[in-house]
C-alpha cells in the first residue's frame, strides 16, 4: 500500500528520520506492506554494514500541525534490503514503543482492508441516485475534468469500485480525445471532497430524443486519496452487510 500525504496527514506524522551506528537522515515512508516498510532516503548505502536500523516516527501538534512536535515513536527493525534510494525494514521482527505500535497497527489494518476489498475488482456498487446520500456525497451530480479540451462536463457515478467506476455525462466530442478524466467528488463534509484521475477503458454513446449522453469506464490511477478509499471501503462493508 502506497504511503499518500493525505495518510501522514491521518496518522499525525510531522517527519521521520532513520539512523544507524554512525549515520543520522531524514527519510520518508513511501510504501508499507503486512511484513515490510520501504523507506526513501538519499543514501541508503550508508547503511550496508548495519543489521538493524532506528526509525524515529515525530507527531505534529494537532492544534498547529507541521508547526511543531509534541511526540515520537521509535521503530528498531532488521534492514531487508537496501535500492539506489530506499531501504525496507521487516516490521515483522520489530521492537518498537508504544507510540510506533498504534502507527504499526493502524497500517496493518489498512493494508488488511486493501488488499481484502482490492481483490475484488469484479464488484461494483452502485451509487447513482438511488445511493448517493448512502455515500455521504452531497449531490448526485458530480463533475469530470477533460485537462486536454480543458473543460468541465456534470456527471454522475452509476457505479463503484476501489480500482475503478462507471460515470454518465452529457455527450462531447472532447470526450473522444481524452485518455483519462478527472473526477471531483464532493462529500457532505467540504473538507473531505477529492480528485480522482481515472484512465478511460471504454466509453459508450446514449441517445435519446432530446439529448446525448456517454457511458464512460474508468480504471482508478494510483494514488488514490486515502480518504476516498476509506470511505469507500466502509461503504462497501456496510452494503455487503445489509444484503447477509
Amino acid at each position: 500500500m502506497k504511503i499518500t500525504k493525505e495518510l501522514l496527514e491521518y496518522l499525525n506524522i510531522s517527519t521521520t528520520t532513520i539512523s544507524g551506528s554512525a549515520s543520522e537522515d531524514l527519510c520518508v515512508l513511501s510504501k508499507v506492506t503486512g511484513k515490510d516498510w520501504f523507506l526513501n532516503i538519499t543514501y541508503p548505502m550508508k547503511y550496508f554494514s548495519e543489521e538493524n536500523i532506528s526509525l524515529k516516527i515525530n507527531f505534529a501538534n494537532e492544534t498547529e500541525k507541521k508547526t511543531s512536535i509534541i511526540k515520537s515513536g521509535r521503530i528498531i527493525a532488521p534492514i531487508k534490503e537496501l535500492g539506489d534510494n530506499w531501504i525496507s525494514i521487516d516490521i515483522e521482527k520489530c521492537r518498537a514503543d508504544k507510540e510506533a505500535s498504534n502507527v504499526i497497527d493502524t497500517l496493518n489494518k489498512l493494508v488488511f482492508n486493501d488488499e481484502k476489498y482490492g481483490r475484488r475488482k469484479e464488484n461494483r456498487y452502485e451509487i447513482g441516485t438511488k445511493n448517493f446520500k448512502n455515500f455521504s456525497m452531497n449531490s448526485a451530480e458530480q463533475m469530470i475534468y477533460l485537462k486536454t479540451a480543458k473543460i468541465t462536463l456534470p456527471c454522475a457515478i452509476k457505479d463503484i469500485s476501489l480500482h475503478g467506476m462507471c460515470i454518465i455525462c452529457p455527450d462531447s466530442i472532447a470526450l473522444d480525445r481524452e485518455s483519462t478524466i478527472i473526477v471531483r467528488i464532493c462529500f457532505n463534509e467540504p473538507e473531505q471532497s477529492t480528485l480522482l484521475t481515472g484512465h478511460k477503458v471504454f466509453i459508450k454513446k446514449i441517445s435519446t430524443k432530446s439529448k446525448k449522453y456517454a457511458v464512460i469506464s474508468l480504471q482508478l490511477l494510483e494514488p488514490v486519496h486515502f480518504v476516498f478509499r476509506q470511505r469507500l471501503i466502509e461503504y462497501i462493508q456496510k452494503t455487503d452487510h445489509s444484503t447477509t
